[in-house]
């Protein structure tokens, strides 16, 4: 089976980066050939006062993503893609670790009966990287909590749920347990605040394969590396400065990374950093966004 070529979609990115994101998304459909997306139900947005749910921003991303003929991930919870990583609202964080467990799962099922109609939707994510502890909370995610919020989503809809991981700093075990898919996120190149340097772990195929191997799964690359990861001010964007920039991301980067997994045994791969490519195009650097066009015109 071909692999699918996708990309994660963040409205919230768009705005911080100065972007409508219909219009975003409209021309990334309209000028790549993805098919594949994965969205992100942001819980802050959607359910911003207790029991008042609107989906009316993601109900139109998708409609769009569907018109080009995309399979569409759904991912839910407390931790989703994109800064903070952790995105609940603040009404939910002032009665203890309980309540936010339960109100967190609510929510992924209002949005699971949502959508479950929707035959664009192929699979639901569940939190992104559960087991790895990256963001910030009050209340990190336990395992226990991430069992029942999968058990919920079974309950409601026989679709394939997809757990997450980081490629480099994992085995995946939890994520191949409690996921029917596991999701893995690649970042070859990136500044470690803590350490105030760059890291270059680089991608390692026979390695990556091996894991694959052994989590007996069907696997995907949910996030593979594509917008610079550098030591900005504004820590979650990307560096203003094109001598930064290329520290961690440029076009022999992307072809790099996009050559290295093209042997991986996956099912689909998703970009990360498309609302980025798009952004600089606007901002008259184009090469980026262009680069992306002709790697993935031979995919």
């Amino acid at each position: 089976m071909a692999t699918r070529w996708g990309i994660t979609f963040s409205q919230k990115y768009c705005r911080e980066l100065g972007l409508d994101p219909g219009r975003v998304l409209h021309d990334l459909l309209a000028d790549f050939p993805f098919s594949a997306l994965r969205v992100c139900a942001y819980w802050d947005e959607i359910e911003q006062e207790p029991h008042l749910f609107d989906f009316t921003e993601l109900d139109s991303i998708i409609k769009t993503a569907a018109e080009a003929e995309c399979a569409v991930t759904v991912a839910a919870g407390r931790k989703v893609p994109r800064w903070p990583e952790y995105h609940e609202p603040a009404w939910a964080l002032d009665k203890g670790e309980h309540y936010l467990a339960e109100r967190s799962i609510y929510f992924i099922e209002n949005v699971v009966n949502h959508y479950r109609d929707n035959s664009a939707v192929v699979r639901w994510q569940i939190e992104n990287e559960p087991f790895w502890q990256f963001g910030h909370s009050e209340f990190p995610l336990t395992e226990e909590y991430v069992n029942q919020a999968v058990a919920a989503v079974r309950r409601l809809d026989d679709r394939p749920v997809l757990m997450t991981d980081t490629a480099e700093h994992s085995r995946w075990r939890k994520a191949a347990l409690y996921g029917d898919e596991v999701g893995i996120n690649i970042y070859p190149a990136s500044y470690a605040r803590q350490l105030r340097r760059y890291q270059y772990p680089g991608i390692d195929p026979a390695n990556l394969k091996e894991k694959i191997a052994a989590a007996a799964k069907p696997v995907l690359v949910t996030e593979l590396q594509a917008e610079p990861w550098g030591p900005s001010e504004r820590s979650h964007l990307p560096p203003d400065s094109i001598e930064e920039q290329i520290r961690s991301m440029s076009p022999m980067r992307l072809r790099e990374n996009i050559q290295a997994v093209r042997t991986l045994p996956v099912t689909e791969i998703w970009l990360w950093g498309a609302e980025w490519w798009y952004q600089q195009k606007q901002n008259e650097r184009p090469l980026m966004y262009e680069t992306a066009r002709e790697l993935l015109a031979m995919t």
